[in-house]
């Protein structure tokens, strides 16, 4: 700044700045032409009697049009009031910290914040005659804080969204401090007094007071640790912390900042979780049902004691194989297939199929598979295999059917299963495509009730089952042989023609009369076989051959029995 030779300003007058810049103790340490902040000298009447070229600059004035003023003339009323009160307190010897404005230059009017000091200037007396005014530009500094408040307003509304407690314990007072998240998850009402670092602690667990305690007490910097608050005893939290210890001065016992979250439900959760996987552990290991887990890769990683008694494996022989080490080759896609299904969301039904043991016995298993875990990209998943042993099922089963379509006496057809073989053969010679070959034979024992009825019913089942040996025996297995019901049997011989029909008739007459003449010995009623013959030549529907075998069988009959009668259309 130049020097000014004229007015309040002169170079001689005890209060121009740069007279009182080299007198005062104070100023000597700054240098008013060189210093960067605004420096205005004012006397006791706060009147300016000098500033320096940054205050020029930074308030857009000249050093002529305000030196000789009161230094509030530039400003707006409450300003200048407040630059009265603030310099007065300082002319009275008060030692004041800087404050925070927003000031406007005077050329243009652009506004700007500014941190205001101020310092007594004395003269050889050491009497306080003005002060020196700074005032340091912080445009920089309040938009840097300012960017930081929003920074921290973002991050308290995350922090709070995603449940997160930010705090901060100041170790040599015991204040603790926190965020509102903070306050709330730790049962702390918001018109709450602030609570100590002790007074929270007095409501842990007591495993985890001793454990801060140790870590306050430690070098330890870090501290990762869940607690269980106790403040409602009918509502226990269980919350996580993390936080870093940050060194003090020497002789500070310093600070910790760290973050909590409230993990109650999500342990709850685990605890509830952990308490099912148990009781499908205990479920699956006791279980009486054969059951095994095994992964999307039809690996077996699981398999209880039943599993293994039934395919007569040990468990360390299946664990880690594949699953299709015990299905027979026809039957190695359905696995996949079944597990392909509930990957796509399809629940496969209930199989059964044929397993191998160990010993290479089968064995039939009702089969069924549900998914326990869904697999993703980096996990195969996991699927709970269940097997029920169905082999006496199905012999039962089997058993039914067969006596459902059979003879219990003599094993062969009944009725209703040789009608049924009857009408599918009639069906297939009615198309015009095929041949109509075949033959039906219709077999009455002669002189059967006089034999039943004198030598007993038991006599009288065994010439019958003796009977259906003959015709097993006699005929093919592609024949189908039935019991009409009483004595009276039939045949289906279904590819044959009329000529091998007659042959087979007399000899099934023969056949039958030689085994009864030595089961069944009666010279006055012998037990033969009357037959009667027909064929499907003129493809008839199943009342017409019947009728036809039927007429050719009582024709035997009144032949004299013993013999067979052929009937063709």
């Amino acid at each position: 700044m130049g020097e000014h030779t004229s007015g309040a300003g002169a170079p001689d007058d005890p209060l121009h700045p740069r007279a009182l810049f080299f007198r005062s103790e104070a100023r000597v340490r700054l240098g008013p032409d060189i210093y960067q902040d605004a420096v205005f000298t004012v006397d006791r009447d706060f009147v300016v009697r000098g500033l320096n070229q940054s205050a020029e600059r930074m308030y857009g004035i000249d050093e002529a049009s305000v030196v000789g003023h009161d230094i509030g003339e530039r400003f707006p009323p409450e300003v200048s009031a407040q630059m009265h009160e603030y310099l007065g307190r300082v002319l009275a010897g008060e030692a004041l910290v800087p404050f925070e404005a927003v000031r406007h230059r005077q050329d243009d009017g652009k506004r700007f914040h500014v941190l205001v000091s101020a310092s007594p200037l004395v003269d050889d007396q050491h009497e306080i005659v003005g002060v020196a005014m700074f005032s340091r530009p912080i445009d920089d500094l309040v938009a840097a804080r300012g960017q930081l408040r929003a920074e921290n307003e973002r991050f308290a509304v995350a922090a709070s969204v995603g449940g997160v407690g930010t705090w901060e314990v100041d170790f040599d007072t015991g204040a603790l401090t926190g965020s509102a998240e903070y306050h709330r998850m730790n049962l702390n009402p918001p018109d709450s007094p602030p609570e100590s670092w002790e007074s929270l602690m007095s409501h842990f667990d007591l495993t985890s007071r001793q454990k801060l305690e140790e870590f306050i007490a430690s070098d330890e910097m870090e501290l990762v640790h869940e607690y269980q608050l106790m403040r409602d005893p009918t509502n226990i939290r269980i919350i996580e912390v993390a936080g870093r210890k940050v060194p003090g001065v020497p002789g500070s016992r310093g600070r910790m900042v760290g973050v909590s979250w409230d993990v109650t439900e999500r342990r709850n959760a685990d605890r509830r979780l952990a308490e099912m996987q148990q009781r499908f552990r205990n479920v699956f290991d006791n279980s009486v049902a054969p059951m095994a887990i095994m992964d999307g890769d039809t690996r077996i990683v699981m398999a209880n004691d039943a599993h293994c008694a039934l395919l007569g494996y040990s468990r360390d022989e299946l664990i880690g194989t594949d699953v299709r080490l015990v299905t027979i080759d026809e039957e190695h896609d359905l696995t996949e297939m079944r597990i392909a299904m509930l990957r796509h969301g399809q629940i496969p039904p209930p199989v059964e199929r044929c397993v191998r043991r160990k010993d290479g016995s089968l064995v039939w298993v009702a089969s069924t598979i549900s998914m326990l875990r869904p697999p993703n990209p980096d996990d195969p998943g996991e699927f709970l295999l269940q097997l029920r042993d169905v082999t006496q099922d199905r012999e039962t089963a089997e058993q039914l059917r067969h006596l459902a379509d059979h003879d219990s006496l003599t094993g062969l057809l009944n009725r209703r299963a040789f009608d049924r073989a009857l009408a599918s053969h009639v069906v297939d010679t009615s198309r015009g495509n095929r041949p109509a070959v075949g033959a039906l034979l219709v077999l009455d024992l002669d002189h059967f009730k006089h034999y039943n009825d004198r030598y007993g019913h038991p006599m009288g089942d065994a010439v019958l089952a003796a009977v259906a040996d003959v015709l097993r025996q006699r005929l093919r297995g592609t024949d189908a042989i039935g019991r009409l019901g009483g004595d009276e049997f039939a045949v289906l011989l279904p590819d044959v023609d009329i000529d091998s029909g007659q042959v087979i008739a007399a000899d099934l007459v023969r056949l039958v009369g030689k085994r009864m003449a030595s089961l069944a010995p009666d010279a006055a009623h012998p037990v033969t076989a009357s037959i009667g013959l027909t064929d499907f030549s003129d493809r008839p529907d199943v009342e017409e051959v019947l009728r036809r075998a039927d007429a050719a069988l009582y024709e035997a009959k009144g032949l004299g029995r013993d013999r067979w009668v052929c009937r063709t259309a």
